[in-house]
């Protein structure tokens, strides 16, 4: 089969040039118009000549026969990558926090829960944490121990002091009232002798001095003078007692008593 050149115009007019094969002339006419051509020349292509190859003068040798290559080597397996899925310990961990904040921010207050939770954690893996929070925890509670201890044992202190004034002032009391008591039985002894040898009643402590044989009692355990109550002819000791007010239930009065010595002239009532 042939090839052809041509030169054609399309349907707008224009020139079109290309190659058809064909095995005749005529035949690559017919080709082109039916592309819708109108052919206006066309030519045969001329083939180019074969070239002819030179020998080579030199003697032929024979080369060795190929040696089959060896079959490559497979491929070393990839290594294999191991995951290692960490486990968790929650429970140890909230142990672990519980103590730490509880021996930072509480001095030891959330101590014991830390240290529960941590040993409650021991029995699941790991256990690095629960370790942590159990040593953090028995710090922490030893410590809040020795504090509220030592606050227990002084509110006690202080307990125990205050109800000790409290006994002490009560004690006070009831032995100024006890001494007031006995002064008061003493000045009415001592009035009543005295009474009995002038017949007249004891104006100062000079007077009962005379009758005394020791220290005349002249003021009260709570600073104030002792004095006298009368009831008709008959006169007790007494003092005013702790609020110092007269005709009061704390008046100190003797238990016993002496008759003012009547004047001469006078009968003594009975």
């Amino acid at each position: 089969m042939s090839e052809f050149a041509y030169e054609a115009l399309d349907r707008d007019g224009g020139t079109v040039r290309g190659r058809v094969e064909a095995e005749s002339e005529r035949e690559a006419r017919e080709k082109i118009r039916k592309r819708g051509l109108y052919v206006v020349e066309t030519a045969a292509v001329p083939q180019p000549r074969p070239r002819a190859v030179a020998k080579d003068p030199r003697p032929s040798v024979e080369e060795p026969p190929l040696k089959p290559m060896p079959a490559p080597e497979p491929p070393p397996p990839a290594p294999q990558q191991v995951v290692v899925v960490a486990q968790s310990n929650g429970l140890g961990t909230a142990g672990f926090v519980t103590s730490l904040l509880g021996l930072l921010l509480t001095c030891g207050l959330l101590c014991p829960l830390g240290l529960l939770l941590s040993f409650l954690a021991l029995f699941r893996p790991p256990r690095g944490m629960a370790l942590a929070g159990i040593l953090l925890g028995f710090v922490g509670s030893y410590w809040l121990f020795l504090v509220g201890g030592g606050l227990l044992l002084m509110l006690a202190g202080m307990g125990s002091t205050v109800n000790e004034r409290t006994e002490r002032k009560q004690e006070r009391t009831l032995n100024a009232r006890e001494i007031a008591q006995r002064d008061v039985d003493r000045l009415t002894q001592l009035s009543a002798n005295f009474a009995h040898l002038r017949l007249r009643v004891p104006i100062t402590m000079d007077d009962l001095a005379e009758v005394a044989k020791g220290p005349v009692p002249i003021v009260d355990p709570w600073g104030r003078n002792y004095s006298y109550a009368r009831y008709e002819d008959k006169l007790k000791a007494m003092s005013l007692g702790p609020d110092g007010k007269p005709d009061t239930e704390d008046d100190i009065l003797s238990e016993n008593y002496f008759r003012v010595p009547a004047e001469p002239g006078e009968e003594r009532s009975r």
